[in-house]
């Protein structure tokens, strides 16, 4: 799945929420993109040291 595809199912879930406020739509968006694009289910980068 592609990130943009990701951002759209995303945001169409946390729209389909009732009483959501409108200041946490941002961050209820990124954190259900995430799962979604596999962001999370890895190290993001390598060691840092070394």
């Amino acid at each position: 799945m592609n990130l943009d595809h990701c951002i759209f199912e995303a945001a169409q879930r946390v729209l389909d929420m009732d009483g959501l406020p409108d200041e946490l739509l941002p961050l209820v968006i990124i954190s259900e993109v995430a799962p979604l694009h596999g962001l999370d289910s890895g190290p993001l980068a390598g060691t840092g040291w070394r």
